[in-house]
């Protein structure tokens, strides 16, 4: 048996999309989504689950999507090593019904006030029992915020 040790955090970058007012803003912060070990002889799920705070400088509501990330595709999202991939993917809830998307492929996106903050979870899981090789898996999104 052996496990994957110290994946990094999914990197999530923000893509501002549109500002209502000039000299009006909002910030984004995000935790980092990290999965910790992952041992492929487990038949067990792996999940984890992060937080993206918006912060306003007056109440404001908001739309937040996500990108496919490198694999281009939804369902599943790829963590990549090298050449060796993990199929993985990112919720809107604790029981990983709904994809947090960007609406396309059956995804939703999340809305919400900053009134002048509010923090959003976002859900990851690794399905269990997937033959890959120790290493260091990773993807990158890109996370939209329209206010």
């Amino acid at each position: 048996m052996y496990a994957l040790t110290k994946w990094p955090p999914l990197a999530l970058s923000l893509t501002l999309l549109f500002a209502a007012a000039p000299g009006y803003s909002c910030t984004v912060t995000t935790s980092a989504i990290a999965f910790g070990s992952y041992d492929p002889l487990n038949s067990q799920a792996v999940d984890t689950v992060g937080d993206i705070e918006i912060s306003c400088e007056q109440e404001t509501g908001y739309n937040l999507s996500l990108s496919q990330g490198t694999s281009m595709s939804y369902d599943p999202r790829t963590l990549i090593s090298n050449t060796d991939t993990l199929a993985y993917n990112l919720y809107t809830g604790a029981t990983h019904q709904i994809i947090w998307g960007d609406g396309a492929e059956g995804t939703v996106t999340i809305s919400g006030t900053a009134d002048p903050t509010a923090v959003e979870h976002i859900y990851g899981l690794i399905p269990g029992g997937q033959n890959a090789p120790a290493g260091i898996y990773q993807d990158t999104l890109i996370l939209t915020i329209e206010y």
